[in-house]
């Protein structure tokens, strides 16, 4: 092996193999080597630069996927994010779905601590998440962030799944016995004036971590699924700019709410929402890109959780690489 000049040679080649040897092949402390050799500590320190300096000592760092390990720094540091999580992009719709509960299922292991309270959307790929987590005896509350009755299947239902994954967290779940849509905003307000709605909706403020689903404006789409809307209004919303829905408010492109809409959802406000520490958004495949995009632009996240192929088009769109959003469905055909 041939060595590189250093700066300043200070010490003797042997010191620098021995010092080295002793600290990166024997796992010895430093203060443990100075004691060998006969020197302080200070001085194995500049010893073992030195041996850096000159190729003695090669330092590699082993990341299984160092394209993910760019792709969530690049997220992160783009839509400035608290942290960002890869699943990879495997198999068909479904298998990344559930890779994508996975990861979610084990961030939130670590991040979940004793007596948290947490708050929970609602949507199919949640309800995977909710599947996947372990048991585990932390206690705490589990809060609906929107309605949960309604026409939308059970199983989808926030207070369905806050009540599943209270049972796996041996915490206690409250409902939210309300319509995540009502018809009109003076509906909204009767609705949130009755005690048991309004002792919920309380809670939001202190909810630490909050899972939620972010949905494609499409046709499958558990909002559009639930029924609440029209087929008419779906058209509208489209030509509205409307990209996707978080916590059963649509938003465009740029992450702004439909103000014609938020004034008849009954569960968490989007102001409050922003405030939770931890807002996970969980979300992956193709057709998730513009409501991910949307969401990450109006800062309704600080976490992502998705799968590799999203997260590369989600970047190509803040580029300016991929099709301006409005302009796709805009030009849509009905």
């Amino acid at each position: 092996m041939k060595l590189k000049k250093s700066k300043m040679k200070k010490y003797k080649l042997r010191d620098l193999e021995e010092a080295a040897w002793l600290v990166y092949k024997k796992d010895l402390s430093q203060v443990e080597v100075s004691k060998l050799l006969g020197f302080s500590r200070p001085t194995i320190s500049r010893i073992l630069k030195e041996a850096k300096e000159t190729g003695i000592v090669e330092i590699k760092v082993n990341i299984s996927n160092k394209k993910n390990f760019t792709l969530k720094n690049d997220l992160m540091r783009r839509f400035h994010l608290k942290d960002a999580v890869i699943a990879p992009s495997i198999g068909n719709e479904e298998d990344i779905k559930e890779l994508i509960a996975q990861k979610a299922s084990d961030y939130l292991v670590k991040l979940l601590k004793k007596d948290d309270t947490i708050g929970i959307s609602w949507g199919t790929t949640l309800l995977k998440v909710v599947n996947q987590i372990p048991n585990r005896n932390l206690g705490g509350r589990l809060i609906p962030l929107t309605g949960g009755t309604g026409k939308v299947a059970n199983e989808f239902h926030s207070n369905n799944l806050a009540q599943q994954l209270a049972k796996k967290l041996s915490a206690r779940s409250y409902a939210l016995y309300a319509p995540a849509i009502v018809d009109n905003e003076n509906a909204k307000k009767i609705v949130e004036e009755v005690s048991s709605i309004r002792s919920v909706i309380a809670l939001f403020k202190e909810v630490r971590v909050a899972l939620v689903g972010i949905g494609a404006l499409s046709n499958k789409s558990t909002v559009i699924r639930s029924e609440y809307y029209s087929d008419e209004d779906f058209i509208k919303f489209k030509k509205s700019g409307a990209v996707g829905d978080l916590c059963s408010y649509l938003f465009d492109c740029k992450g702004n709410i439909l103000s014609s809409l938020a004034n008849k959802v009954i569960g968490v406000d989007i102001k409050t929402l922003k405030k939770i520490p931890f807002v996970i958004g969980i979300a992956g495949g193709k057709d998730k890109v513009e409501a991910i995009f949307g969401a990450l632009k109006g800062s309704l996240i600080n976490v992502l959780i998705t799968d590799e192929n999203c997260g590369e088009k989600v970047l190509a769109s803040l580029n300016g690489k991929q099709k301006d959003i409005s302009d796709e469905y805009l030009n849509t055909e009905e």
